[in-house]
């Protein structure tokens, strides 16, 4: 019977690594935090440039947390606080 390595044994009880220890995961992210960050917007997602945890609507400056982001502009490559917002810049009436 093939023997294991404990790095192999550890990581598959464990396949990532816990971002509450202390280090350098700990340290990102609490450097992202209350940063803004900036992402390329594609048509079904968007992707981080920067670390950051929030984006700033293009209308109004609010920030937007990066999990409830729903409203952007590929063309632009700018993110929108709500769907009525995201639909007056695309009228140009914001």
């Amino acid at each position: 019977m093939a023997q294991r390595s404990p790095v192999s044994a550890q990581w598959s009880h464990h396949p990532l690594p816990d971002v509450t220890l202390s280090g350098i995961n700990c340290i990102m992210l609490m450097s992202s935090k209350n940063r803004a960050a900036k992402a390329h917007f594609m048509p079904n997602g968007f992707r981080l440039l920067s670390n950051g945890d929030h984006v700033l609507c293009a209308v109004t400056r609010e920030k937007i947390m990066l999990e409830d982001l729903r409203y952007w502009s590929v063309e632009k490559q700018q993110a929108y606080s709500s769907a009525q917002i995201s639909t007056q810049a695309a009228l140009g009436k914001a």
